[in-house]
Order: C-alpha cells, then structure tokens, then sequence
C-alpha cells in the first residue's frame, strides 16, 4: 500500500537504494533482457532524473560512484 509520498517525503536512503537497483538491472545480463553499457545506463537514469529518480542523487551517483561524466542529452525538439 502506497503512502502517497513525493519528492523530499521520501527517505534520501530509499531514492538512493532506487537509483542503486535500477542501474544494477540496466548493467546487469539476465534472462530476458541483454544488459546495457555503463554509458548507456547513465544516458538512461539522466533521462529519467528529476521525474523517476532524484535530480542531484542521479548527478552526485553518476560522477562520483561511476567516476563518469554526466552524459550529454539531446533533448527532443518540438
């Protein structure tokens, strides 16, 4: 049951642990699905910052824990 909770209601822990399981999912090989690159996985969790996963969470993860930089976007044009 959901509690409702958004944003900074939730615990900096759980949207850290979020962000932590998703990228081991994208990286990792499984049954049904081939796994991504790490290049690939970030491009995906920046795509998703800020609306799934927390906005400074997914930037301070993809620099300093994957010592990568923050993957250039091309945001679709209208």
């Amino acid at each position: 049951m959901s509690r409702g909770l958004r944003h900074d209601q939730i615990p900096v822990q759980s949207r850290i642990l979020c962000l932590a399981e998703s990228y081991d999912s994208m990286i990792s090989e499984r049954t049904y699905k081939h796994s991504m690159s790490e290049e690939e996985a970030s491009i995906e969790l920046m795509k998703h910052a800020g609306i799934q996963f927390d906005l400074e969470i997914t930037k301070i993860f993809i620099e300093r824990v994957l010592n990568r930089k923050l993957p250039a976007l091309v945001i679709p044009r209208s």
